[in-house]
C-alpha cells in the first residue's frame, strides 16, 4: 500500500538512497536524450496541516483500530494547554473546551507522525502515476518499462516528468514518439496542479519560495549530448489556498541545487558539491582550532563528528579522481595537525587502515568506490529496487551508446559515452 517513491520514514531506505535515485534518473536522462522537466516542492509545515478526518481514515485503511486510531485524534482535540513559568503554573489554559474551532494537524515530535504522513502521501503518488505522470523510461535492452511518480521524502518532492514514452504493452520504438517543448510543459503543469490539489486534499499546500523548475533537454553538439540552456520555455505556476497564482522559479540546467543534503546538478557536475564538501572541511578546522581539544579527543571529533558528514554523500556522488584528490588533500591538512600528527605525513598511510600501521582516516576515492560497489551489490539483483531499476537502466544505455559486448561492469569506460555518469565513476576509478 505504500507508495515506492516514498523514501521517508521507512525501515532501510535513507536520504541518501533517494539522492541516488535522483542522480541515476539524471543520468539517464541524458544517456536516453529523454527530455525532461525536473519540478522540485515542499510541502508547507506538513504535520500540523494534517486534516484529522484524513488522519483517522489514514490509520483504519492501515489496520489499526478504531479505538485507537479516535484516541489518537481525541487527545489532539481536547488537550489544555498550560503554561509553565518561574511563578509556577498558570491557571488558565486555552484549547480543550475552548476551541471555537477544532485544530488539525498532529503536532510536530508526535511519534506517528513520520508513519502517518508515509502513508498519507502514498496515495497522493498513486494518484499522480495513475493519471500517467512523471518519470517514464524504457530500457532498450531487457525493454522493461519503468513509471515512478515521484521522488518523495517525507514532505520534500521531486517530479521529473519525462517525454511520453512506450508502456509496457507496446513495443519499444524510440522514434515513434516524438514530443514538443510545448508539450513536455503542459504536461509537466498538470502533473504540479494534479499534486497541489492532492495536497490540498489533506490540509496540505506547496510552499512557492521552495518551489522550482529545471528544464532539461538534452540535444547533440557533434558527437555528446549536452542540456539545451536556449530552449524555448514556458512558466509553471501554483495556486496558494486563496487561489492566487504564483510563477515558480525557473533555473538553468547547468545550475546545482540543493536537496536531501547534497548538491546535484542535472548535467551531472559535480562541482558545485566539492565546493560544499571543502566549505565544510575548513569551516571545522576553523571552528576546532578556537578550542583545546586533546589530541584523543580531536581523533574521536574526526572519525565521528566531520567524517560521517563528509561520508554521508557519497553513496550519492560521481567525483573524478582530481576531485578526490583535492579534497584529501584539504581533509588532511586541517586534521593531521589537530590529532598531532605532523601535516607532512605520507597520505597513504594516513588512510591506511589502523591494522596495517595506517591511522585510519577517511580517504574520499576508496568510500566512494565502495559505496558505489556497495549500491551494486545490494540493489542490483532487487527486481523491485527502485534504485536497483534506475541501475540497471543506466547500465543498458551505457552498453548501447559503447556498442561493445562483454560484461559492463568489467569494461573501460569509451570516451565517446555521456559525461559525468555515476556508473562510468565507478567503473573508472575501479580500473585504476
Amino acid at each position: 500500500m505504500l507508495a515506492p517513491e516514498q523514501y521517508g520514514s521507512r525501515k532501510n531506505k535513507s536520504a541518501i538512497d533517494h539522492a541516488g535515485n535522483k542522480r541515476f534518473t539524471m543520468d539517464v536522462i541524458r544517456q536516453s536524450g529523454t527530455k525532461a522537466i525536473y519540478i522540485a516542492n515542499d510541502a508547507k509545515s506538513c504535520y500540523d496541516r494534517i486534516i484529522l478526518m484524513v488522519a483517522y481514515l489514514t490509520m483504519r485503511t492501515h489496520g489499526i483500530s478504531d479505538t485507537v486510531a479516535k484516541s489518537t485524534i481525541y487527545t489532539i482535540l481536547n488537550m489544555k494547554h498550560y503554561v509553565r513559568t518561574a511563578f509556577g503554573d498558570s491557571t488558565g489554559y486555552y484549547g480543550g473546551d475552548k476551541w471555537t474551532i477544532k485544530p488539525h494537524g498532529c503536532g510536530q515530535g508526535n511519534g506517528y507522525g513520520p508513519a502517518l504522513w508515509a502513508c498519507i502521501s502514498s496515495p497522493l503518488l498513486h494518484i499522480l502515476r495513475n493519471q500517467g505522470y512523471g518519470t517514464k523510461f524504457h530500457t532498450p535492452l531487457s525493454e522493461k518499462f519503468i513509471h515512478l511518480a515521484a521522488f518523495s521524502f517525507v514532505d520534500d518532492t521531486d517530479i521529473f516528468q519525462t517525454q511520453n514514452v512506450a508502456s509496457e504493452c507496446e513495443p519499444f520504438n524510440s522514434h515513434a514518439l516524438q514530443n514538443s517543448y510545448a508539450d513536455i510543459y503542459g504536461s509537466s503543469q498538470r502533473a504540479l496542479t494534479l499534486w497541489a490539489q492532492s495536497l490540498a486534499a489533506t490540509g496540505g499546500e506547496l510552499e512557492p519560495s521552495k518551489t522550482f523548475y529545471i528544464p532539461i533537454f538534452p540535444q547533440w553538439e557533434g558527437n555528446k549530448l549536452r542540456l539545451d540552456q536556449q530552449a524555448s520555455h514556458h512558466t509553471l505556476t501554483i495556486k496558494d489556498s486563496k487561489g492566487t497564482s504564483t510563477v515558480i522559479e525557473r533555473k538553468q540546467p547547468t545550475e546545482p541545487f540543493f536537496s536531501l543534503g547534497i548538491w546535484q546538478s542535472p548535467d551531472g557536475s559535480e562541482t558545485r558539491q566539492q565546493l560544499h564538501l571543502l566549505d565544510i572541511i575548513k569551516q571545522w578546522g576553523f571552528k576546532t582550532s578556537h578550542h583545546k581539544l586533546t589530541w584523543q579527543q580531536a581523533r574521536i571529533a574526526v572519525k565521528f563528528t566531520i567524517g560521517r558528514t563528509l561520508a554521508y554523500s557519497l553513496p550519492a556522488t560521481a567525483f573524478t579522481s582530481r576531485q578526490c584528490d583535492a579534497l584529501q588533500k584539504t581533509y588532511l591538512q586541517e586534521v593531521l595537525g589537530k590529532i598531532g600528527i605532523v601535516r607532512t605525513f605520507p597520505a597513504n598511510l594516513a588512510v591506511a587502515p589502523v591494522e596495517f600501521g595506517g591511522l585510519g582516516l577517511l580517504s574520499f576515492e576508496i568510500e566512494q568506490l565502495i559505496a558505489h560497489v556497495n549500491l551494486i551489490l545490494h540493489h542490483g539483483p532487487q527486481m523491485d529496487s527502485v534504485t536497483g531499476r534506475l541501475l540497471r537502466t543506466s547500465i543498458e544505455y551505457f552498453c548501447l551508446e559503447s556498442g561493445l559486448k562483454g560484461d559492463p561492469l568489467l569494461m573501460s569506460i569509451p570516451k565517446y559515452t555521456t559525461d559525468n555518469i555515476l556508473y562510468s565513476r565507478l567503473t573508472n576509478l575501479a580500473f585504476r
